[in-house]
């Protein structure tokens, strides 16, 4: 898929050191910048073929995006999510991940799509998340042309979730703002025991804009959102799906200086968004807290994230 990339220069002020003081002083943004980088995700998909492995969701409990699940092979999510979407407002919502593929076998898979290659997910024995057991589900790789009903699903592993959402409750879950939070696997095959330890951000949201407001694309839009934001601020620009009243396709996507808690859309950005009949799309506002991480026996990358989302329809004409 082609992708436009836009880099915007922007200035980090990283600390202050104080006569009473030796540490570094966090310095929070309130004032609203352009993005530091515009990811424009739209492209000529053609004749490619899709490969998925989760279960799509009314809206984003992930944070993660299908570029940043190609760059990381292995995701250990822990996060909270509310909506406000088709005039409904959402309790809160906790969603916990862990997601290992093997990245030393690819198996390869053949039919009437061609030749895709893809990668299992390890079963990597007991995994907990302070203390309170994932539970394993099994993955399935579903492969399909652009505008094919169905296509084929291959079992294609183990992954671990907690899900608490107004879909499928899990009472043994619910994520709070500003704890440290350990992911801890007992091991197992070639992959060895490890715990991974991330502090969640505050809880955020957007109110400025406020949902279903009206945003006129001749000017620029001001995003404001309450709540201390994390090491990783991303806002995602989204299709609705009116059909199935759900997140659809990723429009855009705009990193924001860290620590922010507001930025500056233009209207040159706005106007990259195509337009559709009812003007609905979906701004996801993603804080998050982001690591970098090794698992002794693996040897993908691992992205360890905690993040606070919000998913907000507005009407953009």
């Amino acid at each position: 898929m082609y992708r436009l990339i836009m880099s915007l220069s922007a200035v980090l002020l990283l600390g202050v050191i104080g006569c009473d003081q030796p540490g570094p002083i966090e310095v929070f943004h309130t004032d609203a910048r352009e993005p530091l980088q515009v990811n424009y995700l739209l492209g000529n998909d053609g004749d490619s073929v899709t490969v998925a492995t989760d279960v799509q969701t009314k809206y984003d409990l992930t944070g993660v995006l299908f570029t940043e699940e190609n760059l990381y092979p292995a995701t250990m999510l822990v996060n909270g999510a509310t909506y406000d979407i088709n005039g409904i407002k959402s309790e809160d919502l906790s969603y916990t991940r862990v997601s290992i593929r093997d990245t030393d076998s690819p198996i390869s898979v053949s039919g009437n799509f061609g030749e895709v290659a893809a990668y299992s997910h390890l079963d990597v024995g007991n995994v907990s998340l302070n203390g309170t057991d994932l539970e394993k589900e099994e993955v399935y790789l579903q492969i399909r042309r652009p505008n094919q009903a169905q296509g084929i699903l291959l079992r294609n592993g183990i992954q671990y979730k907690l899900l608490n959402d107004d879909q499928a409750p899990s009472k043994q879950f619910k994520f709070r703002p500003n704890i440290d939070y350990a992911i801890v696997a007992e091991g197992k095959a070639q992959v060895t025991s490890f715990t991974e330890r991330i502090d969640s951000p505050d809880k955020i949201e957007i109110v400025q804009p406020k949902p279903y407001s009206l945003i006129l694309s001749d000017e620029d839009l001001t995003l404001r959102w309450n709540g201390r934001s994390g090491n990783a601020v991303v806002v995602v620009i989204s299709y609705y799906d009116e059909v199935n009243q759900m997140v659809g396709k990723p429009i855009m996507e705009l990193k924001s200086v860290s620590r922010a808690n507001a930025m500056l859309i233009s209207k040159k950005l706005l106007n990259l968004i195509p337009k559709t009949s009812s003007g609905k799309v979906v701004l996801t506002l993603i804080s998050a807290n982001r690591e970098e991480a090794v698992a002794p026996g693996y040897n993908g990358k691992i992205l360890v994230q905690s993040a606070s989302i919000h998913n907000a329809t507005v009407t953009l004409k």
